[in-house]
């Protein structure tokens, strides 16, 4: 049987979706990230060849009947990305069409259903992208740790971190979070927490997994965690902001946009979302996303014109 496949690859996990020709929904997998700035292009291979070979294993399909797999790549932004990733797929010996964008493009067709309105991502890191209704495309944000991913758990978890070394040395407000921070990573005390952000093998997906860490603490009250969570929201609706003001506001009536949110963040630290809800309230409607990015990834894949063999919409 042929089939299509769908991936929305992240900093800290990927999920594809399988599906035959007729629309029917094969299965679902999970993976490790796939963000090949950060996991580098050899280890992106190894995760979109072991998503095929589970995808193969699990339904029993075969390898050579894949004719579309349709990537929704965080960290895909640009034409040079795109030359890369499509190189890496190539030495894979995939022998089928292929569709590379950003992660923000899957998770918007996820969301809304069409490839138009505003998607706002934050997990690992933070994006905002829209489509507005004469085809024009924005962004705002995800240009990476160093200097974006603005309210994403990266943002939380750093803050955390920083904010809590300042408040041990009287410089910020008082904070259970350094206490709970080292506990969580089952430490013994402050001269090993630092030993483990440094060492080679703390990678962003490790700074961004404080964030739960200090959601936990919001709800126990602790002020500094509290303004860390609105903090986050409020640059993330900042994003939405930018977008509406260069590509939206002319089409749009006060609350007409429509914004779909993503990511681990968004979904599940409710103060995050809530601030974001009531900073874009009278601007636009926000809904949470119920299809998961991988889902808008294969529905981008039924939708390859048939003569079209390749495509990097970067």
């Amino acid at each position: 049987m042929q089939w299509l496949l769908g991936v929305d690859g992240g900093g800290s996990k990927t999920v594809a979706y399988a599906g035959d020709p007729a629309g029917n929904i094969i299965g679902r997998v999970e993976a490790g990230p796939a963000n090949y700035h950060i996991i580098g292009l050899d280890q992106f291979k190894q995760v979109v060849n072991g998503i095929v070979e589970t995808v193969c294993k699990t339904y029993n399909l075969r390898q050579d009947k894949l004719i579309i797999i349709s990537l929704g790549l965080a960290g895909a932004d640009s034409h040079c990305d795109g030359v890369k990733l499509r190189r890496a797929l190539s030495e894979l010996g995939l022998n089928c069409r292929c569709l590379i964008v950003n992660d923000a493009v899957a998770a918007l067709t996820a969301g809304l259903g069409k490839p138009e309105g505003i998607v706002l991502i934050s997990g690992t890191g933070s994006i905002a992208y829209g489509v507005n209704n004469r085809g024009e495309i924005f962004r705002a944000g995800g240009w990476g740790h160093l200097v974006s991913d603005e309210g994403s758990g990266y943002f939380i978890g750093r803050q955390a971190l920083a904010r809590s070394i300042k408040a041990q040395e009287g410089r910020d407000i008082p904070t259970c979070l350094l206490a709970d921070i080292i506990s969580h990573l089952k430490l013994y005390d402050f001269s090993q927490l630092i030993g483990y952000l440094y060492h080679p093998d703390t990678i962003k997906a490790n700074i961004a997994a404080l964030a739960r860490v200090v959601a936990a603490a919001a709800a126990k009250g602790d002020k500094m965690a509290i303004e860390i969570l609105s903090d986050a929201g409020r640059d993330l609706a900042e994003l939405v902001k930018s977008l509406f003001r260069k590509g939206f506001a002319a089409d749009c009536g006060q609350g007409a946009a429509e914004v779909v949110v993503y990511g681990s963040i968004l979904q599940n630290v409710s103060p995050v979302r809530e601030r974001v809800v009531k900073e874009l309230t009278g601007l636009a409607h926000v809904s949470v996303g119920k299809d998961e990015p991988a889902m808008g990834a294969l529905k981008l894949a039924y939708h390859i014109p048939a003569g079209e063999n390749n495509r990097t919409d970067l």
